[in-house]
C-alpha cells in the first residue's frame, strides 16, 4: 500500500480520506501492525484494482495479513466468488 500511495505522491492523511480512516491507520497497515481487511475493498477501489490484483502486489511478505485474506478468498464457495467479483468490478466503474 506504501509504494502505491507514494507512486501518486500522496500522503497518508490523503489516502486515509479516500478510504476513511485516519493517517495514523493508514500508518499502522503498512507497517503490518493492523489489518487491512475491513477496508480491502475501498483500498483496491481507491487504486483502482481488483482485490487479486492489490493482493498481487501488496502482498510481498508470505506471512503477512494480506497473503491471509487470499487464504479467506480462496475458502469462498464458487456463487460467492462471483459475487464478490461482480460487486468489485461495479466499484472500480464508479
Amino acid at each position: 500500500m506504501r509504494e502505491l500511495r507514494k507512486a501518486r505522491g500522496w500522503s497518508q492523511a490523503k489516502l486515509g480520506r479516500a478510504i476513511g480512516v485516519s493517517a495514523q491507520t493508514v500508518s499502522a497497515m503498512e507497517r503490518d501492525e493492523i489489518t487491512t481487511d475491513k477496508h480491502l475493498p475501498a483500498i483496491a477501489n481507491t487504486f483502482r484494482r481488483t482485490i487479486e490484483e492489490y493482493d498481487g502486489e501488496a502482498g510481498q511478505a508470505p506471512h503477512g495479513p494480506i497473503f491471509m485474506r487470499q487464504d479467506a478468498i480462496n475458502t469462498l464457495t464458487p456463487d460467492q466468488r462471483e459475487a464478490l467479483n461482480a460487486f468489485l468490478c461495479s466499484l472500480q466503474q464508479q
